[in-house]
């Protein structure tokens, strides 16, 4: 009975050291990136007030709960990638954890331990998101809190007032994480009335347990998402309206979910041909309430593939990334520990060593692909790094003009001395930036006066039409004295002229 214990507890501390030092080894070699610059300048150099006016800016275009975390850990631990990125690796730890007592209500630990090692090492994204800071890995532990807590409410006919104080609070964190955690949430609701209906009960205190969070999310966050969909001008920016194919968006989709359990089937399938147990007719039926919960995990398996529908039929414009739809992952891992506990139920209590012996084999077989992915990850930021023309323009110290986006991030961002300038025509973009970080500069060449006496503007691909207006008003004062071509970027450097 203890080596029953003590091998499924093993295997999910190694698990948990894999993730920590996957962490490290990836985070030794990653820059940020765009979306991590988002973060550090929706954190960096905020009181509360301002981090709070900060979200109106919409440049992040998500709920406020991950940025204030950052911001009171950054406040306690400090500014830095590492402290940045630490966040996601603790929440990604208290989802392992969780994962794993959530399936434990209805399967046994083998089983549990089996499903957590499928998800959690070959759910790329996942394991992506552990390294990076960004709302995502808070996102998927918020989710599977959820999950955990209403597995509680659907076993505790009288949940207790801690109980309902935590569904509460987490119904309001994961739509304060993530928009669309409002989604996931609201089918877990409809789940439990559904539940409780065919059950012959009303249970008012659990429902409205949900609704205090919903209520709580719309007076803290209703007004932000608000301001930060009236800001976002063009919806095609998120990617989907731009989709021809959209049954090929959702297969991509599904296919980033799906495919990782592959390995387990083609393992269970070769292990079933060489180990044919004796006896094909050993019970092996989960607890009670497991009909319920794969009722309410079938809807959030749906979630992806109906929004894009939605999107496909013009009825509601809608983002589709893989890491908006994390929590469909912990969904799908109750259909995987089905699929598992019909396959360890053929071992008997005398096959205990030989079951063992398995769930060994295959953490190490789970512990390799894992270290596999994370030599990839790091091979591929390593190969990638920092453009080399950046140190070409910093070299000259001098303050540099862009106006594209990506190019001004990356530039304000990585620059030590130079100022980086976003120019513009648009005085509420100009507002907008002010409101999102002090720290980063815009030029408003139509209501400015450009006096610097020497300056680099930097030109990403072919010269547009905001460029070629900056460039006209720039000759009225400066002369173009160089041009260089560097990485598919052009620079200009101009001189005032004489008076």
């Amino acid at each position: 009975m203890k080596s029953s214990k003590s091998i499924p507890a093993a295997c999910l501390f190694l698990l948990g050291a894999a993730y920590v030092t996957g962490f490290f080894y990836i985070h030794s070699a990653k820059d940020f990136w765009l979306d991590e610059i988002f973060t550090h300048y929706q954190v960096s150099n905020h009181g509360f007030g301002s981090l709070c006016s900060s979200f109106h800016a919409g440049v992040n275009s998500l709920p406020p709960a991950y940025f204030l975390v950052l911001w009171f850990q950054e406040t306690v631990f400090g500014d830095g990638s590492f402290s940045f990125r630490f966040p996601s690796l603790f929440f990604s730890l208290i989802s392992i954890l969780y994962a794993y007592k959530c399936l434990y209500l209805f399967f046994d630990r083998p089983t549990s331990t089996l499903t957590v090692l499928t998800i959690f090492c070959f759910a790329v994204e996942l394991h992506q998101q552990t390294v990076e800071a960004r709302p995502y890995a808070m996102y998927f532990m918020v989710s599977v809190l959820s999950i955990y807590c209403w597995c509680r409410l659907i076993q505790d006919v009288k949940p207790s007032g801690k109980l309902l104080s935590a569904n509460a609070a987490l119904a309001f964190l994961l739509p304060f994480t993530h928009y669309y955690g409002g989604l996931y949430n609201g089918l877990l609701l409809a789940s439990i009335c559904f539940v409780d209906r065919s059950a012959g009960r009303l249970r008012v205190k659990v429902y409205l347990s949900f609704l205090f969070g919903w209520v709580c999310f719309c007076i803290l966050g209703l007004q932000v998402f608000l301001s930060q969909m009236s800001i976002i001008s063009n919806k095609a920016e998120a990617g989907l309206l731009l989709t021809e194919n959209h049954l090929i968006k959702i297969f991509n989709l599904y296919g980033n979910f799906i495919l990782f359990p592959l390995p387990l089937l083609v393992l269970l399938a070769i292990y079933l041909f060489l180990h044919k147990p004796a006896d094909t007719d050993f019970p092996c039926s989960p607890q009670n309430n497991s009909p319920s919960i794969l009722m309410a995990m079938s809807l959030w398996l749906l979630v992806p593939g109906v929004l894009v529908l939605l999107a496909k039929f013009k009825v509601l414009e809608v983002a589709a990334n893989v890491k908006y739809f994390l929590p469909t992952v912990m969904a799908l891992a109750f259909f995987i520990a089905h699929f598992i506990k019909g396959f360890l139920g053929r071992f008997r209590d005398a096959d205990i060593p030989r079951m063992n012996r398995y769930l060994i084999v295959y953490t190490i077989f789970c512990l390799g692909f894992f270290a596999l992915n994370s030599h990839r990850f790091t091979k591929a930021f390593r190969d990638f790094g920092i453009p080399n023309y950046y140190a070409t323009v910093f070299g000259e110290k001098l303050p540099i003009f862009v106006n594209d986006n990506t190019a001004f991030y990356h530039l304000s961002y990585f620059s030590n001395s130079s100022l980086v300038y976003r120019i513009t025509r648009d005085s509420s973009f100009v507002q907008h930036m002010n409101q999102f970080s002090s720290e980063l500069k815009t030029f408003n060449y139509e209501d400015d006066t450009l006096k610097i006496p020497e300056l680099l503007f930097v030109s990403v691909g072919e010269t547009n039409a905001e460029e070629s207006l900056f460039l006209d008003f720039i000759e009225n004062t400066h002369s173009m004295v160089e041009e260089r071509n560097l990485d598919r970027h052009r620079v200009l450097k101009f001189l005032i002229k004489d008076t």
